[in-house]
């Protein structure tokens, strides 16, 4: 999308924004310049640890993993930048009625029978929803930062009580208004919401489902996001690093000779086993009693599969990428 370049209300340094841009935050002075009024809403801002607190994360990271730990003296840190990303952060009460059916296969001897049990319940929940306020998210380590959001203290300050000099950070443009955003997010706690309801009671199916939602508070947080940029021989990797509490977030690291070795034989176990499976259905497809007991066997041979392609994919590939959890 492309950029214009405007003046800053205040100071007068020029500021970039797109169509979409709500409001833009001066990289000079902190003033909040805003092109949609009807959208200004309260802007915190979350702390961020300086730089050196930052590379000093990496490093001690680095000098703690097994396998970094071995080559760290050959590791070049080449670049490291931090920005502060605007997430909408919510308090969201949900309320939901449902009936659905558990799907059991229940086996004895060769003779498999399944049955269908119906249930039927009431689910309540108070949750925190976090969304970027962003259209797209493209960000390295930018979804596994809002994930983690929803964990963070109320320990942020009015953006306008801030000391900006002790920010001096690029602030991404905000493209999304609050009153998209509850919309947004109470879409997300009705997904979540469903998602929790089938997993805790085993569901294969609903027969309803109903979901209430009530948006009780919305802030605008600019979260701190931190990228580290390093080279280890003819390689470059990124480490997303989390800005107020220098937790890892994601991170790009090189595939060393141990790790293929241990992926290739992962790899062929899971493959034997998706051969083992598919052919003990194809022996006893005659004594299988319906077609769920024969579908177990295929979904179980396919996920045998799918494992085993990921694990070559990484043994072949000279990355591989670890995620905060």
């Amino acid at each position: 999308m492309q950029e214009t370049v405007v003046k800053c209300r205040r100071c007068g340094a020029p500021i970039e924004y797109t169509p979409d841009s709500i409001f833009v935050v001066c990289s000079y002075c902190g003033y909040t310049n805003w092109f949609v009024d009807e959208s200004k809403v309260q802007i915190f801002v979350v702390p961020s640890k300086p730089r050196d607190k930052i590379l000093e994360a990496f490093w001690n990271r680095m000098k703690k993993d097994s396998d970094m730990s071995k080559v760290v003296q050959e590791l070049e840190v080449v670049d490291t930048y931090g920005i502060y990303v605007p997430i909408f952060i919510s308090k969201v009460e949900v309320f939901s009625t449902w009936s659905g059916v558990e799907v059991r296969t229940v086996s004895s001897g060769k003779q498999t029978r399944v049955e269908r049990i119906q249930r039927e319940g009431k689910f309540s929940d108070k949750m925190l929803i976090s969304i970027p306020a962003r259209r797209t998210a493209e960000e390295f380590g930018l979804d596994e930062l809002i994930s983690k959001v929803s964990s963070l203290p109320p320990n942020y300050i009015k953006l306008e009580e801030s000391n900006w000099d002790d920010i001096k950070l690029q602030v991404l443009n905000a493209e999304i208004s609050q009153s998209e955003a509850v919309d947004e997010i109470k879409d997300k706690a009705e997904d979540l919401t469903r998602q929790k309801i089938k997993i805790s009671n085993n569901l294969s199916e609903f027969n309803f489902y109903s979901c209430s939602t009530t948006v009780t508070e919305v802030n605008l947080l600019l979260v701190p996001l931190w990228i580290v940029t390093y080279k280890y021989k003819n390689g470059v990797y990124n480490t997303a690093i989390s800005g107020y509490d220098l937790v890892f977030l994601k991170t790009t690291e090189p595939v060393f000779f141990r790790q293929r070795i241990l992926n290739l034989v992962g790899s062929l176990v899971a493959v034997l086993v998706g051969v083992g499976v598919i052919s003990l259905w194809l022996r006893n497809i005659g004594s299988f009693g319906n077609s769920n007991s024969s579908l177990f066997f295929v979904v179980v041979g396919l996920v045998c599969f799918i494992i085993a392609y990921s694990l070559s994919s990484t043994a072949i590939s000279d990355v591989r990428v670890e995620r905060w959890h």
